[in-house]
């Protein structure tokens, strides 16, 4: 599969976490771009589409559950794609309440080396 041909939204807060994401994926041939906050995200996804969403549930001015809200509340304004979320907090409170708005699935940041976070994303994005 050419994955240069799936775009992915990283929406992430922590500049390091969100550039070291980038790096990552952007090396093993995916086409990448990265969001600051939930109205970064929101603004990008309003201009593009994009086949997945890397969504940080905590973060300032917008949070991952709020901007998740919104996204599934008006797919015919940012589009129709798979959402996981990103997060260290292993809460299963706060995980359960965005799978049940709609998220596919989430990763655990502080769980995620490379070579995982590569091959989780090859198969979310098939």
């Amino acid at each position: 599969m050419d994955f240069k041909q799936k775009k992915i939204l990283i929406v992430e807060d922590d500049n390091d976490a969100r550039t070291i994401f980038l790096d990552i994926l952007n090396s093993s041939g995916f086409n990448t771009i990265g969001a600051i906050d939930g109205n970064d995200a929101l603004d990008k996804l309003s201009k593009d589409k994009f086949d997945l969403v890397l969504l940080d549930i905590i973060m300032p001015n917008k949070d991952g559950i709020t901007t998740l809200s919104e996204i599934l509340a008006d797919p015919q304004k940012y589009g129709n794609m798979d959402i996981y979320m990103l997060t260290n907090i292993d809460s299963d409170i706060t995980i359960q309440k965005a799978v049940e708005i709609g998220a596919k699935g989430y990763f655990l940041k502080s769980d995620l080396n490379p070579d995982q976070l590569v091959e989780t994303v090859k198969k979310y994005i098939q």
